[in-house]
């Protein structure tokens, strides 16, 4: 086989086809990768929206054990309400009661 002469037609066409083809090549293998980069995005977006379901599924029952609680702390203030109110009068009618038994007592002696 002779040595090609750069000049000859034939030669640069050979040379443009193989030109051609790398650069085929080279977009197919950025095409690849860029590919798979969407892809990996792709899979960590799906990732990132289920860990964001979960959390809005653990917001959303926080909510309601505040909700809860908040009904539960009124009426526990509103019993204590009721019972230190009770309270209150037992001890002045303890109070009135022994001022009194103390005054029979006086009135006694």
């Amino acid at each position: 086989m002779p040595n090609p002469n750069p000049t000859d037609l034939k030669y640069k066409i050979q040379i443009w086809r193989i030109q051609i083809i790398a650069g085929s090549i080279t977009f197919v293998l950025h095409s690849l990768v860029f590919c798979a980069g969407i892809e990996d995005l792709c899979a960590r977006r799906d990732e990132l929206h289920k860990q964001i379901l979960e959390e809005e599924e653990e917001k959303a029952k926080l909510h309601n054990d505040i909700r809860c609680l908040t009904d539960r702390l009124s009426k526990v203030n509103e019993s204590l309400s009721k019972k230190m109110a009770s309270r209150a009068e037992f001890d002045r009618t303890i109070a009135e009661t022994e001022a009194a038994y103390a005054y029979l007592l006086l009135l006694l002696c």
